[in-house]
């Protein structure tokens, strides 16, 4: 069975981010077979075709992070501080939650998942796993699913009560029994409720499991100003420098929420993500671009320097500024004006103080001086320094 449909704004997130305005989506049985200008030989007689008018068309988005088991619970906490909410209101009504009512409210999250247009999400811990993969497989949506895991602290209602033992069996039970059911859309995950509510060892032998079975650890992490006094209480330092030192922050721990975080965790947030990346093969797409670019516009080919660090993404790119005037304001700064604005091609200049690689690509043979950039706009944040930024920068006269 095919389905085709066509005239649409399909916006294609392929690695060149192609849009297509007036394009079309082939579908046949359970698989997109052409997308974008199809060709109307592969479309059958028999085939549903439907005419989007110009309509969105674009790949589904992720829900990292959705409560199944609290759907039909909205109204139930609002108004009331962290600790009031959690411990007053939502765990008497989830741990009064049956099986069969986790099935119905992971129904009723996956009409409001698709209706926004989410195909894929992953779910931090309900009790029933059981009724959240028989709601997920009926729903046609991909989940990764775990169970709601404590094994101490204040308030916990009687049938939560569980050891460490427990709660790790039970975990297996279900992820043996449901992970990678209904054609692998369903699959299953560890979870680790709050560090409120896990002991050192339950986090520890966790992330065991979970390395061992090849899935990942959903957690709620630095969520609320009360954890962070907590396990500085505790401690001496927050949640995830504490997991990072327990050997949990790694790659396959999804930490949700992350708010009340210090420099020093975000740092550690990054160095944990241990990317790999076919170098030889960015280098060689970065080189062709720019190569491209400049056959284009009549520029001839520069030296290419470049470097690949522990936090390279995997894309790159470049943007070329020409300097169209130099000022002196004052005995210190000497400005080079760029033919453009930072705000506008590299915002993360000025919302996030990024810094970038500066590099001449032309008149190496000069002397070099110290430069600030600034952009032409009359901005007050259009610029690119040594004030915001540690290095300075250095550029030919």
């Amino acid at each position: 069975m095919q389905t085709y449909l066509k005239n649409g704004y399909i916006v294609s997130m392929d690695q060149q981010d192609t849009v297509f305005d007036g394009g079309g989506v082939l579908v046949e049985d359970d698989r997109i077979t052409a997308v974008g200008k199809v060709d109307p030989r592969l479309v059958k007689p028999d085939a549903e075709v439907i005419d989007l008018q110009g309509k969105y068309v674009l790949p589904g988005f992720v829900n990292t992070h959705v409560h199944t088991s609290q759907q039909i619970s909205r109204g139930v906490g609002d108004d009331v501080d962290f600790i009031c909410w959690l411990h007053d209101r939502m765990w008497p009504f989830e741990s009064s939650m049956t099986e069969e009512d986790s099935y119905v409210s992971t129904l009723m999250t996956s009409l409001e998942l698709i209706r926004s247009g989410v195909t894929s999400f992953a779910e931090p811990g309900g009790q029933f796993v059981s009724g959240m993969a028989r709601g997920t497989a009926e729903s046609g949506l991909r989940g990764k699913l775990a169970k709601s895991v404590m094994d101490c602290g204040d308030g916990l209602p009687e049938i939560w009560q569980r050891t460490m033992e427990q709660e790790l069996e039970q975990q297996v039970v279900d992820l043996e029994k449901f992970h990678n059911t209904a054609d692998g859309r369903v699959q299953v995950w560890f979870g680790l409720r709050t560090i409120f509510n896990n002991t050192d060892e339950l986090c520890v032998r966790t992330k065991e499991l979970a390395d061992k079975y090849g899935v990942g650890i959903h957690m709620h992490v630095a969520e609320a100003k009360e954890e962070k006094e907590y396990t500085y209480a505790r401690w001496g330092e927050g949640t995830v420098k504490h997991l990072e030192r327990l050997g949990v922050l790694d790659k396959n721990l999804l930490a949700v929420h992350t708010v009340w975080l210090t420099d020093e965790e975000l740092e550690l947030f990054k160095n944990s993500l241990n990317f790999e990346y076919d170098y030889e093969y960015l280098t060689e797409e970065i080189v062709a671009q720019i190569k491209n670019i400049c056959q284009r516009n009549g520029v001839e080919e520069p030296n290419i320097f470049t470097e690949f660090g522990s936090f390279t993404v995997g894309e790159s790119g470049a943007v070329l500024y020409s300097i169209v005037n130099q000022k002196q304001q004052n005995d210190r700064e000497n400005w080079y004006m760029i033919d453009s604005s930072f705000i506008t091609t590299l915002p993360d200049t000025w919302g996030i103080n990024q810094r970038y690689i500066m590099l001449a690509v032309n008149n190496w043979d000069k002397e070099y001086q110290r430069v600030l950039l600034g952009g032409l706009t009359c901005d007050s944040e259009d610029f690119y320094n040594s004030e915001c930024h540690t290095s300075a920068i250095f550029l030919p006269k």
